[in-house]
């Protein structure tokens, strides 16, 4: 059924690092999330009228919330599609996350209201009903969220969409909310004085809220900016390697401006003594790689690696050792000996581990105590990140 109804409704399904595709995989997510939470929202009330059940409010209303949210998922599926323009010359993609930020508030807010209902029935307990028809209308209910849940986990396998993959975790968790308002029920016609309708809602809103938070984190840490993941950043270190021209990979950086809009920069270090031209054509050739198979528009600088002065490999290996035995995590890298300038300056990056307890003084005392006897002045450029 899932994959008949992407055939359907996305064309060129295969190709989801397009724009246009990624639109169609989102249209269809939300506009069918709509349709299925506004039904489930009629259904749901109609049978808590019936049963004077808070907690089938409750869950009557989160389907509504639900509903909501996937109508700003579509506005911001369309917003984010839009090209780059003047004043937005990296394109829309992170509207998504604006968007998906203020739903995170409207869906924190509805928790939060009905958190403080669910305390008042707790305090002041209504009797609610049960029959056999309406607790099989709230299991039919229970299958099509399970249903819509089955569906927005396979498109956000396809497309890595954040935002359809929290909604699959929401429709799973919903179909729960409404399994435990089920047992409530049955509880309630025990004849216990203990208010199960009302901790039910409690139960209830605690979800909601659980999923607001948890979505809110995911779409903050998206916009202040995430590593790339272990497996993309190691591909494309990999790419670059693979030509035996490159020597070493450093100062690789990605930022993301929305779903399939990621660029950044590189360096790649390649003989001193190669051609300009030659130097071009490998890191071009690495950049078309990376573009095609990745959706990475980056750009590759092309560092000169002196392998033929003695003295530049002398410090080199200098280096390598004091800072291995400072902390074996800490790289190098840039390193040139300027023979012009009186005293000759070297110079070189060194990069720490976010973790690393050393301060970059400790760090550049240490350096500088291993020169001090080759009258050398030494210039070096600190950064901090993951040294894989």
């Amino acid at each position: 059924m899932y994959n008949y109804l992407i055939r359907k409704f996305v064309p060129d399904s295969l190709h989801p690092e397009r724009a246009d595709v990624r639109l169609a995989y989102g249209t269809l997510s939300s506009g069918t999330g709509i349709i299925v939470n506004l039904l489930l929202f009629a259904v749901k009330l109609a049978v808590a009228l019936s049963l004077h059940s808070f907690s089938v409010v409750s869950d009557a209303f989160n389907n509504l919330t639900d509903c909501l949210s996937n109508v700003l998922a579509m506005a911001g599926f369309r917003l984010a599609g839009k090209p780059a323009d003047r004043e937005h010359p990296y394109g829309h993609g992170r509207m998504e996350y604006v968007v998906g930020f203020a739903l995170t508030l409207a869906v924190i807010i509805v928790g939060l209201q009905l958190l403080r209902d669910g305390i008042q029935h707790i305090l002041h307990p209504e009797p609610a009903l049960a029959s056999g028809g309406m607790l099989v209308i709230l299991g039919v209910t229970v299958a099509v969220k399970f249903w819509l849940s089955g569906l927005n986990g396979t498109i956000a396998d396809r497309t890595d969409n954040v935002a359809v993959r929290a909604s699959a975790l929401d429709a799973r968790s919903d179909a729960l909310i409404t399994l435990m308002t089920i047992a409530a029920l049955l509880l309630e016609q025990t004849g216990s004085r203990l208010p199960f309708d009302g901790l039910a809602g409690v139960f209830v809103s605690l979800f909601i809220l659980r999923a607001g938070i948890s979505m809110g984190r995911d779409v903050i840490n998206r916009i202040l900016g995430q590593p790339l993941p272990l497996e993309t950043r190691d591909r494309i270190v990999q790419i670059l390697r693979e030509d035996p021209e490159v020597i070493s990979v450093h100062d690789l950086e990605v930022h993301d401006y929305g779903p399939a809009r990621r660029m950044g920069s590189v360096h790649a270090e390649v003989r001193a003594d190669m051609s300009l031209l030659e130097a071009h054509r490998i890191v071009d050739r690495a950049e078309q790689r990376i573009l095609e198979e990745l959706g990475i528009r980056l750009t590759i600088h092309a560092d000169p690696y002196d392998e033929t002065d003695p003295q530049t490999l002398k410090y080199r290996q200098l280096v390598q050792m004091q800072l291995q035995a400072l902390d074996s995590r800490i790289t190098f890298h840039d390193l040139r000996l300027d023979y012009s300038a009186e005293p000759p300056v070297l110079s070189f990056d060194v990069l720490i581990p976010y973790d690393c307890v050393l301060h970059t003084e400790e760090i550049a005392d240490q350096l500088r105590d291993a020169v001090a006897a080759d009258h050398i002045q030494l210039v070096i450029t600190f950064d901090h990140g993951d040294s894989r």
